[in-house]
């Protein structure tokens, strides 16, 4: 098998991930897409067409003979300061970078996506992932995606006059964790109307599932925390967690429904054990939650990206 792992240089995932899979025999190409301006690292015809990329130890590859690509995390700023004396240059630069290592594969590879980039961009938007769980029988919390300020107050009212506000889609430079606001605090039009923001009436319960969906191969984590957002501390304990059948086939059709492969699902427990689905990270961390518990989960990451 051959496989290419296409993500930025400071990525532990990619790195751990890749040497699973030279441990269990097969080649793996690393490609750092925030390393790509300024070097030597592609040649496409588009007779043929045919692709070859140069990987991170310099080792040029025919990306026809790859067996399957995970599509890991392309959209890191340059990794070095290139001192280009025009600033539309570090815009310009790594957008054509990315077009064309795209679309090099696109016309390209003709193997097996993890995940495709198609369906990820469709998959990783939150109203998507909330509509699709409500369809196939999860329990999602009452939601408004909103700038409307009037719409807002009436919603926070319905749900008792408090709930939990978060991004539709963040940043990759820090977290913005989901946080509980009162009808009492909505007072600043201009914050309202920046720009819509997620409004959900509130989950109680303390225990949470980090859900791992690679193929066939389902772990689950419980992580206890009264926290609203756990993710601001990892001191929170960490179990892996017994999935029963029912909710074990249900995250794999949700993913199945969102036309991925993988992904990382994040469910909150009701006290009465009701699962009640928050969001899927299509190409969510796990390596923090294999260093907490002992699970090798790279381990079983790199079986899933061999696995015909």
């Amino acid at each position: 098998m051959s496989i290419a792992i296409f993500t930025f240089s400071e990525d532990l995932h990619g790195h751990l991930v890749a040497e699973q899979i030279a441990q269990l025999g097969h080649r793996c190409h690393l490609v750092f897409t925030d390393q790509l301006a300024f070097k030597p690292w592609l040649q496409w015809r588009g007779s043929s067409p045919d692709a070859s990329l140069v990987d991170h130890n310099n080792t040029l590859f025919n990306c026809s003979e790859l067996t399957t690509i995970w599509w890991r995390r392309v959209n890191a700023p340059l990794s070095n300061n290139y001192n280009l004396a025009d600033d539309a240059a570090y815009k310009l630069i790594p957008g054509e970078c990315r077009a064309a290592l795209l679309g090099a594969m696109f016309t390209a590879f003709t193997g097996r996506w993890v995940n495709d980039p198609s369906a990820e961009l469709r998959a990783d938007n939150k109203l998507v992932q909330l509509q699709a769980a409500a369809q196939i029988g999860f329990e999602v919390p009452s939601t408004l995606v909103s700038c409307i300020p009037d719409a807002i107050r009436e919603f926070v009212a319905e749900q008792g006059g408090q709930v939990v506000v978060k991004v539709i889609r963040g940043l990759a430079e820090f977290s913005v964790p989901a946080r509980v606001i009162t009808a009492d605090e909505i007072t600043d039009i201009e914050a309202l109307t920046a720009c819509p923001s997620i409004w959900q009436a509130i989950v109680v319960g303390d225990t949470h599932l980090r859900v791992h969906v690679f193929g066939r191969q389902v772990i689950a984590v419980q992580i206890t925390s009264e926290k609203l957002d756990w993710r601001p501390d990892l001191c929170s304990p960490m179990t892996e967690y017994p999935l029963n059948n029912s909710l074990k086939a249900q995250c794999q059709q949700l993913i199945k429904v969102l036309q991925l492969t993988m992904g990382i699902i994040d469910i909150k427990l009701k006290p009465d054990g009701t699962p009640v689905f928050l969001e899927v990270n299509p190409q969510g961390q796990f390596a923090f939650v294999e260093a907490i518990t002992g699970l090798p989960l790279s381990r079983y990451m790199a079986e899933f990206l061999i696995d015909r």
